[in-house]
């Protein structure tokens, strides 16, 4: 079973909806986890190209063919059967979890009316991969081998699916011509990740102009590689989906590396937060969670969080000296995430092993 987080999430969301949305990049595994969640539903593969003109000529006529529902796979590649699909539920009637679709951009889907539910498959979190077994004792190996099933389960390389997001996904929106420039535009991206980025800055590393890189950046946002979130600055910051792939992308191919990198502290502060995310979607929660200005990260849930990452496997004097500062009267709590094995509390400063961090997100007691 490939993701057992993201497997609640669909069950509870396929009880109240018609339509199920599971949106995340390449390499998650979802595909393989909702076919095997729903067998005896037919698959329909919008990557297939006769399967796709077919659906093109009129979305409405097309899923007439599957009046039980079906596991759409690649939606994002036709817009159109977005309202198709509402079209249906209003005509044939409310039946929870009929059409469960697999996308990476579910932007078209509009959940305003209640027949939709979207959630987020972004990888596997820490808790997932020790009950799969699939687990390294060390966590500079687990971020750079990154949190993707498919590399996991079969050991593809964190390459192979920046390819295939190159050649399947992201040649939707870019000339085929610009396919190396692309990359060298994602690898100056991946430079940014867990900062706050300038969009000149960008375009000027990669030879190409501000509009180019603003429209490069979406391709990036529909395709799933990247998340962007706004500072309590106003800044946006980009942070990779996969610290696989990121390290890839900056040359980073062993946990050694890892730890020797200049880049190290921005790739540990997007594991944190890309594991604080998947702990808040595997309980259908809102992220709620924006980078901060003298912490890390806010995370304004029902308890609130001053966050502070350590990319290492013991607390520093400067990470609880930074944490010390945010404590406020009647303020967020403050906490330090770090890539040891015990949480503990010091100084009125709770400490966070790496394994806990996903309870954190989950509104769980991380002391259990």
């Amino acid at each position: 079973m490939a993701n057992l987080s993201v497997q609640k999430a669909i069950s509870n969301l396929a009880s109240r909806y018609p339509i199920v949305v599971i949106q995340g990049q390449r390499g998650t595994g979802a595909r393989d986890l909702v076919r095997s969640m729903f067998p005896r539903k037919s698959f329909v593969d919008l990557e297939d190209r006769r399967t796709f003109s077919l659906a093109k000529q009129s979305p409405r006529t097309f899923l007439m063919a599957f009046p039980d529902g079906a596991v759409i796979n690649a939606a994002s590649r036709l817009p159109a059967i977005a309202e198709a699909l509402g079209y249906h539920v209003l005509k044939w009637g409310f039946v929870p979890g009929k059409y469960i679709i697999l996308c990476d951009d579910a932007s078209v889907f509009d959940t305003a009316d209640g027949k939709v539910g979207i959630c987020h498959a972004g990888g596997l979190t820490v808790q997932d991969t020790e009950d799969l077994k699939m687990q390294s004792s060390n966590p500079f190996q687990i971020i750079a081998n990154g949190q993707l099933y498919d590399v996991l389960r079969t050991g593809k390389d964190p390459e192979e699916i920046i390819r295939e997001t190159l050649e399947k996904d992201a040649g939707r929106f870019i000339n085929v011509s610009n396919t190396q420039t692309f990359l060298s535009f994602m690898r100056n991206c991946a430079l940014s990740s867990a900062r706050p980025f300038s969009m000149n800055a960008l375009a000027k590393a990669s030879g190409i102009s501000a509009p180019t890189s603003k429209s490069w950046i979406s391709v990036l946002l529909k395709t799933a590689l990247v998340r962007s979130a706004e500072s309590e600055d106003g800044d946006r910051v980009l942070f990779f989906s996969d610290t696989g792939i990121l390290c890839r992308l900056l040359g980073i191919n062993s946990y050694s590396d890892l730890i020797l990198s200049d880049n190290k502290d921005s790739v540990v502060r997007t594991f944190a937060f890309n594991e604080l995310l998947r702990g808040r979607f595997a309980k259908c929660l809102e992220p709620l969670l924006l980078p901060g200005s003298e912490c890390d990260f806010k995370a304004e849930w029902r308890d609130g969080f001053s966050i502070v990452v350590d990319s290492n496997i013991e607390v520093t004097d400067e990470s609880m000296s930074r944490a010390r500062s945010l404590i406020k009267e009647d303020g967020p709590r403050a906490v330090i995430l770090y890539l040891g094995d015990v949480t503990y509390s010091r100084n009125g400063v709770d400490c966070i092993g790496f394994r806990d961090w996903g309870k954190l997100a989950m509104e769980m007691n991380y002391f259990s």
